[in-house]
Order: structure tokens, then C-alpha cells, then sequence
């Protein structure tokens, strides 16, 4: 017997409160943003792109596929795609942005892809917290870990159920960390923006780490450092996959916040064991685990070196 393919209902609302409400009245919808999801899913499963009975296409709303930027806040719109993201520029662009980008499948795909849909897709797959894993196929190079670093925080809308009365149109504003999990996107809201706070990161790190199996989908080691006068005033760091998983120790950049530049060796044996306890479920990985205390290490000698 043969699948039987239909295809879906599409609608498009011309505000995203009309989107809201069409996702309150029908049962089985989806929100579609660049496709780029569907269409990286289907590749992977050798099948037909499958999609639920109705299609909200948010294409038209052009609120959000605007950015702006004040003397606080980036604030980018979640239509706004990944190329069009990279040709605000390095002046405009918080640190390490740019070069996470470039790392995201090709430029075809970064034409299509939105910000907002590369978000949501990445949280969608992500494992427990602290998991870190490979699955080949699967572009290397993604951005929430990076905001996650740079304090990014969400704006998402949604329909407010009041009871008997009409439900009412509303926004929150979350910081980015909480949509992973439990704490994520609901039924029928949609992420309508990300504001990613003025900072004085001057020096940051996209790296990608050896890995023979998968080398289609590395580890990605995200590093920035504010650095004032020979002085690590603060850094950052994370370790994740291309599937969103992101591994970071709050313990180990508390470590060296705060020191003279450059570094005693005291201070980096002392971080290259925090490296190592923070990475200790990678017990059948030493490749990896030497490679990020390489990379930290690295990261911090050259940082001292330019500033």
C-alpha cells in the first residue's frame, strides 16, 4: 500500500497577532519560517518532506524581518535571516556572531534560514543539559550557545486565555537560557525577536575541535574576554555540538576573571585542571578534552598578546 501525500492548508497572516489566532483555531499547525528545518529533516530521513494539515507561512509579517540597534541593545527581528544577520557587519555585530555564521551549512541555506528558526530549531533538538554528542549530516556552527554567552534575551508572543472573554494578545521577554527544556516555546506562541545587550566583549574565539568520526558535525569551542589594561576583567566560554547541546562552567571562568595579563603558570595549570573536571564525563574522549584546554589556553595567551 502506498503513503498518500497531501498537501498542507497554508495560510498567511498579515500581523502576528492574526497569527496567533489562526494557531488558536486550528489543532494541528506549524509555524514556518525559512523551512530550512523541514527540509534538513527529510534529507537526513531519505523521505518526503512532511508537514501537519495547516502551514502559517509568517513571511509576510514584516516586523519581523526588521533590525535596529540603539546604544543598549542589537535587537534583531526572528525573520531576519542568517545572511542578512552577517551583513550588518563586524561594527554593528556583537563579538563572535560573524564568524559563527560562516560556519552554518552554505550561503544558499544562510539565505533562507532565519534567525528565529535556526533558534527554535536548535532547542527543539537539544538533550539534558550537560549531554554533548555527535550526529553527522547535520550543519556544524550554531549561534545559541554564543548568545547564551552574550545575554541574549527572547521576546516571544502569545495569545493570553482569560477565561470566557476574548484572549488577549501578550509578550514576554525571557533571557534565552530559559527556552530550553520545560521552560520553552509553548503551543501557539512565536519567538518575535532577540535582543543581545551592548557589551564591552573586545576579543572573542570561534573554534572548531578535532573529532575523526563526525567531521561533519565538530565541537564548537565560543570564547569572549573583556580585557582593560593587562587586566582579564571578564571572559566566557562554552563548549556545543551543531544540535545545540551546550556544555559551560561558571566556576572555571570565575578562575581567572579578575587576573593580570599574561597569566602566572600557576593560574594556567589551575585552569587547565578545572578544564579537565569540567569535561570529566568525556572519559572515552582525551582527544577532545586536550583540545579544549589547548584552546582555552590558547584563547587566553593570545588575548593577553593583543591587548
Amino acid at each position: 500500500m502506498k503513503n498518500k501525500h497531501t498537501s498542507p492548508r497554508i495560510l498567511f497572516p498579515k500581523s502576528v497577532n492574526e497569527a496567533l489566532e489562526m494557531a488558536a483555531a486550528e489543532a494541528r499547525c506549524v509555524f514556518w519560517a525559512g523551512g530550512t528545518g523541514f527540509s534538513t529533516q527529510s534529507r537526513q530521513e531519505g523521505s518526503l518532506m512532511s508537514l501537519p494539515r495547516v502551514v502559517i507561512h509568517l513571511g509576510m509579517l514584516e516586523e519581523l524581518s526588521r533590525s535596529s540597534r540603539s546604544e543598549s541593545h542589537l535587537e534583531v527581528g526572528a525573520m531576519v535571516t542568517l545572511d542578512r544577520l552577517a551583513s550588518l557587519g563586524p561594527k554593528i555585530l556583537p563579538e563572535g556572531i560573524l564568524e559563527t555564521v560562516a560556519l552554518i551549512g552554505n550561503r544558499p541555506l544562510r539565505c533562507r534560514a532565519t534567525l528565529g528558526g535556526h533558534i527554535v530549531h536548535a532547542l527543539g533538538r537539544t538533550a539534558p543539559a550537560g549531554h554533548l554528542d555527535y550526529q553527522s549530516g547535520i550543519s556544524a556552527g550554531n549561534l545559541v550557545p554564543l548568545l547564551h554567552l552574550l545575554e541574549a534575551k527572547a521576546e516571544i508572543r502569545y495569545l493570553r486565555v482569560r477565561g470566557k472573554r476574548k484572549a488577549l494578545p501578550s509578550i514576554r521577554r525571557v533571557p534565552l537560557t530559559m527556552l530550553e527544556g520545560s521552560e520553552g516555546l509553548k503551543k501557539g506562541e512565536i519567538l518575535t525577536r532577540i535582543s543581545i545587550p551592548s557589551s564591552n566583549w573586545n576579543y572573542s574565539a570561534v573554534e572548531e575541535l578535532p573529532y575523526d568520526g563526525s567531521p561533519s558535525s565538530p565541537l564548537l569551542f565560543h570564547a569572549l574576554a573583556r580585557i582593560e589594561k593587562s587586566v582579564l576583567i571578564d571572559w566566557h566560554m562554552a563548549l556545543s555540538d551543531s544540535r545545540g547541546n551546550i556544555l559551560r562552567s561558571r566556576e572555571t571562568e570565575g578562575l581567572l576573571s579578575g587576573r593580570s595579563l599574561p597569566m602566572s603558570v600557576r593560574d594556567m595549570n589551575a585552569l587547565a585542571q578545572s578544564l579537565l573536571q569540567m569535561t570529566s564525563d568525556w572519559k572515552e574522549r582525551p582527544v577532545q578534552r586536550q583540545a579544549v584546554v589547548s584552546l582555552v589556553s590558547d584563547f587566553i595567551k593570545k588575548a593577553g598578546n593583543l591587548h
